[in-house]
């Protein structure tokens, strides 16, 4: 199969393709009900004021740390009813793949609620459209129910 791979760059492609959506797939299936509500809100609303780095984003030390940090100096784990200690200590039990898919997961909800307001397609799972949806620039806080419904 490897060989097939090196010749054919097709291929490859959908190999990877392939072996990401398998990982994905299970990988949520890990992590669903490992987080509260809260918890979820929190670390969404921690996404929106960073930006992805693909490069550490599998680092569950890093991660941790990021979200320790975003306590200390903001108080932003905390201002949604999370004890920032056992949170911190959820994210450092994660394995690399873990920690990668959960942040992928918020970051390409967030991205997509801001993108497309009428539907949202989570993980193969249809949502309802929202029945009113305020426009980019007046809503500040995104509906996180898909993305809570995903991973709790």
């Amino acid at each position: 199969m490897l060989a097939e791979i090196n010749r054919k760059p097709a291929t490859a492609a959908e190999t990877v393709l392939e072996l990401f959506t398998a990982m994905h797939r299970s990988t949520i299936l890990e992590i669903r009900g490992m987080f509260t509500r809260n918890e979820i809100i929190a670390l969404a609303f921690y996404a929106k004021t960073k930006k992805p780095v693909l490069q550490i984003m599998c680092n569950t030390s890093i991660y941790a740390l990021e979200i320790e940090e975003a306590e200390k100096y903001k108080s932003s784990i905390s201002a949604h009813g999370v004890d920032p200690n056992a949170l911190i200590g959820k994210i450092k039990k994660m394995t690399s793949a873990q920690v990668a898919i959960l942040q992928l997961e918020i970051f390409s909800f967030l991205k997509r609620e801001r993108k497309y307001h009428d539907h949202i397609n989570f993980l193969d799972r249809k949502v309802p459209p929202q029945e009113i949806i305020a426009s980019r620039n007046q809503q500040k806080n995104p509906d996180l129910e898909p993305l809570i419904q995903n991973l709790s």
